[in-house]
């Protein structure tokens, strides 16, 4: 549970890079040119060398960066209205929990603060009132109950955390060049692999995992 509020308030924590922002096409606009020749001019072989695609995430946090700080026109929302989709995972988890919820926007991004990040969440049709908290911190997995994220190794911090919680794998292409197919994340059962936001409301709102996370707030509270 949120140490902070235990058996009080639900607590969702939504990454930001790959899961509210299309990291590939933001990184495309950035670079001018196509990834692949990037990959191959920069010497980077993500199918072999995981090392290397540790480093390329790297090269695209840094490069993207002016996206967040100095130009929000390059940045790409990952899916349309993704607003709706965010009052739409509160209103979910409302309706099953009986909870208050927040929702925590966090990423780990070096160079930008707390206002670049919510400049940048305005610019993709996010406003203040759809979220709670914003956040800059590399533990993204801590202090909540539900996480939402494209980065398995967060994931499997979350899990290994505390028992009654719930992550969302968002899937991606750019996450699977740096991390391959992290199968081993999934065993679990409290973890699910998802397309987008729509899923999470879908699943929230009828899946069996999602009815487990609502007994054990209720045998908590």
């Amino acid at each position: 549970m949120y140490s902070d509020t235990p058996g009080e308030k639900l607590v969702v924590k939504i990454d930001v890079d790959g899961v509210i922002t299309d990291i590939e096409k933001t990184f495309k606009n950035c670079i001018d040119g196509d990834i692949g020749d990037y990959i191959t001019e920069k010497g980077y072989d993500l199918d072999v060398d995981p090392e290397s695609g540790y480093r390329f995430a790297g090269d695209v946090c840094e490069t993207t960066g002016k996206a967040y700080r100095d130009d929000r026109d390059l940045l790409v929302p990952r899916e349309d209205d993704i607003s709706y989709s965010l009052k739409g995972i509160k209103d979910a988890l409302k309706t099953k929990t009986g909870k208050e919820v927040r929702v925590v926007i966090s990423t780990s991004r070096e160079g930008i603060d707390e206002d670049d990040l919510k400049k940048s969440l305005e610019s993709m049709g996010i406003d203040d009132g759809d979220y709670d908290e914003v956040r800059i911190e590399d533990e993204k997995w801590e202090d909540c109950d539900i996480l939402i994220e494209d980065n398995p190794h967060q994931i499997e911090a979350f899990l290994v955390a505390g028992d009654g919680q719930i992550a969302y794998h968002i899937k991606n292409e750019s996450s699977r060049m740096v991390y391959g197919d992290r199968k081993e994340i999934y065993e679990t059962g409290m973890c699910e692999k998802v397309d987008d936001f729509s899923d999470v409301i879908d699943s929230i709102a009828g899946s069996e995992v999602k009815e487990y996370l609502a007994e054990d707030i209720s045998a908590t509270a």
